[in-house]
């Protein structure tokens, strides 16, 4: 399922509730004009080893819907990072910037909620499994926070605005765990970039 974004200038839909052609969706698509925010997927046949080996005994629909394109659509914004689950965390990286990008605060805003996220699970930096996804996580938002010359309390201040966002429906999320492994793991790469330097 797709939706029509509209046009921020008037508000009004891009193809007025009218079909549209394959040519036309594609350029649509190409220009931001529509967005998937839903999709089906129609199983109704037996695989193995990669190949085709008949129909299933009973054909089924999978369905999924993307929680922030869903928010993004119900807010009337155009990206995600608009919506209010990102908003106050671009609000901070843009004020505290000195050099502003906008790809690499929204590396950033992503990045540190999922490591918040997966810290409060229980994960940890290491270099295997879990644990490498966790540190490439946090090294890539350090390192774009370089790229906009943030001082490294900023990635603090974020992980503090995910937990308090968050805290009434995620309830572990305890700050001071979470700020304590990203500390630890944005000094371990810090000082590897100055080894390097």
């Amino acid at each position: 399922m797709y939706y029509d974004i509209g046009d921020p200038k008037t508000g009004k839909p891009f193809f007025g509730g009218e079909g549209i052609t394959k040519k036309q969706f594609i350029f649509a698509d190409a220009r931001r004009e529509v967005v998937e925010v839903w999709n089906d997927v129609f199983m109704q046949y037996e695989k193995k080893d990669g190949k085709i080996i008949g129909n299933l005994p009973k054909p089924s629909v999978d369905t999924g819907a993307g929680l922030e394109r869903l928010a993004m659509t119900m807010q009337g914004v155009d990206n995600i990072y608009d919506t209010d689950l990102f908003k106050g965390v671009m609000e901070i990286i843009k004020n505290s910037s000195k050099n502003w990008e906008l790809q690499s605060a929204r590396i950033i805003a992503d990045h540190l909620r999922a490591a918040t996220f997966m810290i409060a699970d229980g994960v940890i930096p290491s270099n295997t499994d879990r644990g490498y996804v966790l540190r490439k996580l946090i090294r890539r938002a350090i390192f774009k926070m370089k790229v906009l010359m943030l001082d490294s309390l900023v990635g603090i201040q974020i992980i503090d605005r995910y937990a308090n966002q968050y805290n009434d429906i995620y309830h572990n999320l305890n700050k001071e765990v979470i700020t304590k492994v990203f500390r630890e793991e944005e000094e371990k790469f810090l000082k590897d970039i100055k080894l390097m330097e």
